[in-house]
């Protein structure tokens, strides 16, 4: 009697008509939930696609080169052609995924040979075909998978490749045509490219063709024409560079940023993820492979009957525990890529590049399931009755209820995240945020994502030309604005001919291009924000766009107030898009307590299916949140209090890490009480809000502060990055809410002083003082407040009160040494060393033998041209230090000027020794040899001069202008 197992077994239904069919079937699903525009994972590729983005593509070559003929269709066609071609993607990797299964052999253990006689191997049962379906319904059903064949990725097109390699070394182990090994050798090499995940299964991958072709491998011919192979795939690395070169001018750069950004993450991956993380991930795609490799001997050593039976109930156990493992790490159960907890940022970062240990995955379960439908057929055996038909039935049943049950609860499980990512959402808050802005208007954004949505949302409609996009972050670089000049010809000045592309645009002149565009055109931000353009822009609420207007004087610090017509027409924005928001809360965060639990949740909380927040609905919510948050802040300084309170709750519930939020909420009830607030010190604001080390990126995340500490903290950030009138906004703000705060004043005072405004900053300082029993708990020292107020004298050119202040300090018979040091260092700021004399001199009383305090007045002595008393401090402050370099080197300044010149070489000459590489020693010894009239050696110092210091600085002319009069012989 024949079998099926004649040469063209593997083109029976099961492998040749069945994959397609199942894997069209998941086809359809996908189509049905496909998402139709932008997601916030296709928007960089659909970007470079329409040209939308200015940045250089140095990555994923082989999408990149695939992809690009999308390119030639209409703009607005191009999101729902790029996802399509993801489902296109899908659907080969499941066609290839239910061939690979076909193609697997069932003669790995006694039972599976007895049952599967004659070569190939293959699973012919009947019920062959549940195997497949099984693993193309779990791995096409899974969240992530789904999520990358309904929104087109680099990840699922790379899978493709993947599964075909796969294919190929099954294909090769049936009929053991090198050509297979070598297509798999070049496809994979290519898709590494794009993927460094492959990178890191390479090993594997390599250890399965030795282990397929056994010894052969080695064969020299062989391994010249794999190597040559590998070698091919890999040449698709010079595809991007190439295109720079052609473009740019640029090969190695792009090359050498792919090579180590795929390297570098790589590393990243196996040095700093977790073990558990690492196993978890094996387990469940590459320890079913190491058993399905294994040809297993029927026995162990033990011949018994008993010991066989064992051993091979081990083995259907062990079988049955990974096929359970795999099937339930499908339902991201925290075995597989996703994990609710957030343990694992950097593997949820990066789920499409693992979608082939997705793919390796299914291929177990299909193995596996494929092992239980075989293990258990009766045997048909001469003059036998056939035996074990209840659990052959039992097996059978089982792999059908998992049939059936597994991809019902992947539908029931996932539907609704599918639903959120490719639903309405995004479209939704594109519709939100074009919805106030007038035509022909500047669109200014401090993401490129929400100028891409922006724009693509109004290229529906045709009125994306009416608009100029300006990414705010990029607006710096030369070669940007060179895009945009092409991009929108004639409405933007032309950039200077003589900055380079590796040169940066200042702000000042960022500023006046942002202002010469708002002479002809409105001016829109789409986002809150802060920074440098609103300090001489302040932003007017629409939704969630804010008209800027200009300041109409320096002096002002406030804008003016908001109109009842704006607080109208946003409190109506807001009320009108409610429902749209309150329908992302349920997929940001968990409910609070079982009670809130809906019927869907309370079920999988019972199968221990963990919450899992929606990337989309976060991202969405942290934008609302910041949105409701500066909308709140507004309302509430309008006196709308109650109105101010439930948009700071909505954007807690939009937002529940927006600390920010939650904190303006707090001060907001304590505020519609009436009670009493004060500001609190920095220190324990930051224990009550939370340490960050970063406050700019807080403000930047969650929103602004509209509470007294918040504002001051958010105010001294504003102060130290140069942003004078937003500090001075906050550090009022604070004042108005906590008015005993002399933490505030004192800052505030400061900008007033940096904005040459004393005459407001004097007051400021005598409320101060009259306040000086608060200082000891918000952490300010006399002074801080003396060296204020000698700043506000001087530069109110009040020389009386300059030095009535100093005398004061100097006479107080036992003067605070921090008092003393302000005030000095002050003086010296301000070049009055003749006011900074007596200070310096009292702290050299107080302590003689303070080194610096020696040299700080041998400068002073300098200054004033007293050499010798000068030399006669630095002298003393040189016995008590002799490596004293400042010490050494004013000395040898004060020997220059007054005549000494040998006692001058000297020092400098000991300075040599001490910093060979100091540029200003051997320009005093040139200094030196030019007085003394020593022309060679006058050029020699000069030059070495010249080497130590920065090419075109001023050090490097005043060098070149005296070697050139030497030169000549100039005097």
């Amino acid at each position: 009697m024949t079998t099926r197992t004649e040469a063209g077994a593997e083109k029976s239904f099961v492998s040749a008509l069945l994959p397609w069919i199942v894997a069209a079937s998941v086809a359809v699903i996908y189509l049905l939930t496909l998402n139709h525009w932008l997601s916030f994972r296709n928007m960089q590729a659909v970007a470079r696609a329409t040209g939308q983005t200015w940045t250089a593509q140095i990555y994923s070559p082989v999408f990149t080169l695939v992809t690009s003929p999308f390119r030639w269709l209409p703009h607005t066609w191009v999101p729902l052609a790029m996802n399509l071609f993801a489902v296109m993607c899908a659907f080969l990797a499941l066609a290839l995924l239910a061939r690979c299964v076909a193609l697997l052999p069932h003669d790995r253990t006694q039972k599976q040979r007895e049952r599967q006689p004659g070569s190939p191997p293959l699973l012919s049962t009947p019920t062959a075909w549940i195997a497949p379906v099984l693993a193309v319904l779990v791995c096409g059903l899974q969240l992530t998978f789904w999520e990358n064949a309904t929104v087109v990725s680099v990840g699922m097109f790379d899978l493709v490749l993947f599964a075909y390699c796969v294919r190929c070394l099954l294909e090769f182990r049936l009929d053991k045509r090198e050509s297979w090994l070598l297509r798999a050798a070049v496809v994979y090499a290519a898709a590494a490219t794009d993927n460094w995940v492959l990178i890191i299964l390479f090993p594997g991958f390599l250890a399965a063709m030795i282990w397929m072709r056994g010894l052969a491998f080695f064969q020299l011919r062989f391994l010249a024409r794999l190597f040559l192979c590998i070698l091919v795939g890999l040449l698709v690395y010079l595809y991007l560079p190439l295109v720079h070169l052609a473009v740019d001018g640029y090969f190695w750069v792009p090359l050498r940023e792919n090579l180590s950004i795929e390297y570098t993450q790589a590393v990243y991956i196996c040095r700093y993820t977790p073990r558990h993380a690492q196993f978890l991930l094996g387990l469940t795609s590459l320890l079913p492979l190491v058993v399905i490799g294994i040809r297993w001997k029927s026995s162990f050593g033990d011949t018994s009957e008993v010991g066989i039976a064992l051993a091979t109930w081990i083995f259907h156990l062990t079988h049955a525990a990974l096929l359970v493992v795999c099937i339930w790490a499908a339902f991201d159960t925290g075995f597989g890529l996703r994990d609710a907890a957030g343990r694992f940022p950097i593997l949820d970062m990066n789920r499409e590049r693992f979608l082939p240990l997705v793919f390796l995955s299914a291929l177990s379960i299909g193995y596996l399931s494929g092992y239980f439908l075989l293990v258990f057929r009766p045997l048909n055996r001469r003059g036998r009755r056939p035996t074990g038909k209840i659990l052959s039935n039992v097996s059978v049943v089982a792999i059908c209820l998992l049939l059936v049950i597994t991809p019902i609860g992947l539908l029931y499980k996932n539907i609704p995240a599918i639903k959120i990512a490719n639903g309405p959402a995004l479209r939704n808050y594109a519709s939100m945020l074009t919805e106030h802005l007038p035509d022909q208007a500047v669109l200014l954004s401090d993401t490129p994502v929400s100028l891409l949505i922006a724009e693509n949302w109004l290229a529906r409609s045709g009125r994306d030309k009416n608009y100029i996009f300006l990414d705010t972050h990029s607006l710096k670089f030369p070669i940007y604005y060179r895009y945009l000049t092409k991009k929108h010809p004639g409405a933007l000045p032309e950039l200077s001919t003589n900055i380079t592309d590796s040169q940066m645009i200042g702000d000042a002149d960022a500023l006046n291009l942002l202002a010469s565009l708002q002479l002809k055109r409105p001016v829109y931000y789409l986002q809150p924000s802060f920074g440098y353009y609103f300090e001489a822009f302040y932003p007017v609420p629409h939704g969630l766009s804010y008209e800027l207007k200009r300041y109409t004087t320096n002096t002002a610090i406030n804008p003016p107030p908001l109109t009842e017509e704006v607080f109208t027409e946003n409190e109506s924005f807001w009320k009108r898009h409610e429902a749209d928001l309150r329908a992302l809360i349920p997929w940001i965060a968990a409910p609070a307590s079982e009670i809130d639990f809906s019927p869907r949740q309370k079920l999988l909380d019972r199968l221990h299916i963990p919450f899992e927040r929606n990337p989309e609905a976060v991202e969405l919510g942290g934008i609302y949140s910041r949105a409701l948050n500066t909308w709140g802040i507004h309302a509430q300084r309008m006196g709308r209090l109650e109105a101010a309170g439930a948009h700071f709750e909505q954007a807690m519930l939009l937002s529940p890490d927006n600390l920010v939020a939650r904190l303006n909420s707090d001060f907001n009830k304590k505020l519609r009480n009436g009670e009493r607030v004060a500001a609190d010190n920095l220190g324990t604001f930051e224990e009550r809000f939370g340490k960050s080390s970063n406050w700019q990126q807080v403000l930047t995340a969650d929103g602004l502060f509209d509470e007294p500490t918040g504002c001051l903290a958010a105010g001294i950030v504003f102060a130290r990055g140069r942003l004078d009138r937003e500090a001075a906004q906050n550090f009022e703000r604070t004042l108005a809410l906590a008015p005993d705060s002399v933490v505030a004043r004192l800052w505030l005072a400061r900008i007033y002083l940096a904005s040459r405004e004393p005459a407001k900053a004097l007051p400021l300082i005598d409320e101060l003082k009259a306040r000086s029993n608060l200082f000891a708990d918000a952490a300010i020292t006399p002074s801080d407040v003396s060296q204020l107020e000698l700043a506000a004298y001087y530069t109110n050119n009040k020389m009386e009160k300059v030095r009535e202040l100093i005398s004061t300090v100097v006479s107080t018979q036992s003067p605070e040494p921090n008092v003393l040091e302000a005030v000095a260092r002050t003086s010296v700021f301000y070049h009055d060393y003749t006011n900074a004399l007596p200070l310096v001199k009292k702290q050299v009383e107080l302590n003689p033998n303070d080194v610096n305090q020696l040299v700080n007045l041998g400068f002073i002595q300098i200054q004033l041209k007293n050499f010798d008393a000068a030399i006669s401090g630095l002298s003393k402050a040189l016995s008590l230090q002799p490596t004293n370099s400042a010490a050494l080197f004013c000395r040898a300044d004060a020997y220059m000027e007054s005549g000494k010149l040998d006692e001058a070489q000297r020092d400098f000459e000991q300075l040599q020794k001490l910093s060979p590489k100091a540029y200003p020693v051997y320009h005093g010894l040139a200094e030196v040899a030019f007085r003394k009239k020593d022309t060679n050696a006058a050029l020699h110092y000069y030059e070495l001069d010249l080497g130590l210091v920065q090419t075109n600085s001023p050090e490097a002319k005043f060098a070149l202008d005296h070697i050139k009069s030497l030169k000549s012989g100039a005097p």
